[in-house]
């Protein structure tokens, strides 16, 4: 593009010379002042790799401004670019947020499931890449969270190439460790502000010929007991090459835009009427 200027000037006789030399000068000074100018632009890119507003993200509440975004992409950890998505918490992970807060060594909201599978028949690399696919599939699993930057705690979605999930292998010598090892694992909790929260295991138990035991771990804020089922699910379809059948899921940022909407006093006033005279 082009940014045309015009210079009209008086009668040039009237000036003095040093004030023509001046003026003669002035166009010099604005073509240097605007590349210095385009130059911070696009070195402040190429730190960022991108720029985004608020409009760039249809659920963030409305009263994040511009600053306030720039300081929630910078305590992210994440290039701009990164940011797939970013809206509020529900009130539920507000609650569990606090709880962790309040005792990081808990492991109270850590989720951790185990199977024993068979390693006869069990693919490794399809079962791996099944969880993969079920990160890439549900924006939840690829979310970390901010609550010390903007006044209201927020939620933010991190592409898919930015995540690397955590896959560990251990062999133990008998159940008793197995159970230490599990512990440890419970205990190690998530860092909330880091994507994903989640992360597998492989242990083997010697003695436990053609068994291995997988570990997955999440925290709680990801999901509830009973979407677990519904990620098995996707895990499975994929795993015998079946995820073509898979309905598009429903989006999590549609279910907080529509919480964002409702009334808390409302609310309140509905469900007291409703437990009324119960005690």
């Amino acid at each position: 593009g082009t940014m045309p200027f015009t210079w009209v000037f008086a009668d040039w006789s009237l000036f003095r010379e040093d004030i023509r030399s001046a003026i003669a000068t002035l166009p010099h000074l604005v073509v240097q002042y605007l590349e210095v100018l385009v130059q911070q632009s696009v070195d402040q890119s190429s730190e960022r790799l991108a720029t985004v507003t608020p409009s760039d993200f249809l659920a963030l509440p409305p009263t994040i401004s511009q600053a306030d975004l720039d300081r929630i992409v910078i305590s992210s950890g994440r290039n701009a670019s990164q940011i797939e998505d970013i809206y509020s918490m529900t009130p539920l992970q507000q609650g569990m947020l606090f709880h962790t807060l309040m005792e990081p060594h808990s492991e109270q909201y850590v989720t951790q499931l185990k199977w024993t599978l068979d390693t006869r028949t069990l693919d490794h690399a399809r079962f791996e890449a099944a969880w993969r696919y079920v990160l890439e599939r549900h924006p939840i699993f690829r979310t970390q969270f901010s609550w010390d930057v903007s006044e209201k705690p927020l939620q933010i979605v991190v592409s898919p190439d930015a995540i690397n999930l955590e896959w560990t292998t251990a062999q133990v010598e008998n159940r008793a460790q197995l159970l230490e090892l599990l512990q440890q694992d419970r205990l190690r909790g998530f860092d909330l502000k880091r994507a994903s929260l989640m992360r597998f295991s492989w242990i083997t138990v010697r003695g436990a010929a053609h068994q291995v035991e997988f570990v997955w771990a999440h925290h709680h804020m990801y999901l509830d007991g009973w979407s677990v089922a519904i990620v098995l699910n996707d895990v499975l379809n994929f795993y015998h090459h079946k995820a073509n059948n898979l309905p598009a899921p429903a989006h999590f940022r549609e279910f907080v835009a529509w919480m964002d909407q409702q009334s808390p006093s409302e609310a309140e006033a509905y469900w007291r009427g409703r437990l009324a005279g119960i005690t």
